[in-house]
């Protein structure tokens, strides 16, 4: 009996001790609320919050079995996914495609020729000769691109616009781009900072100080401009001389 009696003040006495400790720490805390510049809630405000909590508390918990509902009715039924996609608006599943597949930085180098020449730049971060290029912004064309790119950097225009090819760079997001077009205006004229020289060099004397990433284009680019080798032609053997048959007996 003693023994019940102890504990029973015992817990009395820390429950005392633990509603001292919070009325404490909710007094320290109003205080440094106050010297902050912060209006501490009062009690009806309090009281206002708890059911905000609790709406929050339940919507969430909501959200998180309808997921595991849908998930569950996903794994269950694989062809539900495509159903439910196919009656979307077309508007919102070209949203949902573009968030989900993965991006690609497209960029392009430029074949410029002028009279069996081919315009190389040097940049002002390399020490080597490179093809103009340029990246490809939004909603643009390659063609637009191209020339906006070319008027740009170098005040020059392009005709007879071709794409040579389309090129991914291994183990990256990117993918080049190799146009060729002719030049149509007779001066060029250096608009940006990144390129401080230029030069037009005959097709068969290529400077060997190109970038590495560029020759690859440009050996494919002299290949296709070579023509096909002509394999000899075998002239077929005459005919020859029908048999005679010797007359019968």
């Amino acid at each position: 009996m003693c023994v019940y009696k102890l504990a029973l003040e015992t817990c009395h006495h820390c429950r005392i001790h633990f509603t001292h400790c919070a009325l404490s720490f909710r007094a320290t805390a109003t205080q440094r609320a106050l010297a902050i510049g912060f209006e501490p809630l009062n009690d009806r405000e309090i009281s206002r919050t708890g059911p905000m909590r609790s709406f929050v508390l339940k919507s969430f918990l909501l959200l998180l079995l309808l997921g595991l509902l849908a998930a569950g009715a996903f794994v269950a039924f694989p062809g539900l996914k495509y159903e439910l996609y196919r009656k979307l608006p077309p508007k919102i599943r070209w949203n949902i495609s573009y968030a989900l597949t993965d991006k690609f930085v497209v960029g392009m180098v430029y074949f410029v020729e002028r009279n069996n020449q081919l315009l190389l730049v040097r940049h002002t971060y390399q020490d080597k000769w490179s093809l103009p290029g340029g990246w490809v912004e939004r909603n643009e064309s390659f063609e637009e691109s191209a020339r906006r790119e070319l008027r740009e950097e170098l005040d020059i225009k392009i005709d007879d616009f071709e794409v040579l090819e389309v090129d991914k760079v291994p183990r990256s997001g990117i993918i080049n781009i190799a146009i060729r077009g002719r030049l149509k205006d007779k001066q060029v004229a250096i608009r940006d900072g990144e390129i401080y020289g230029y030069r037009f060099f005959d097709l068969h004397r290529l400077p060997e100080d190109v970038i590495y990433t560029h020759k690859p284009y440009i050996k494919r680019y002299l290949d296709a401009r070579r023509p096909p080798r002509q394999l000899p032609v075998e002239e077929p053997a005459p005919p020859s001389p029908p048999e005679r048959q010797s007359p019968s007996p």
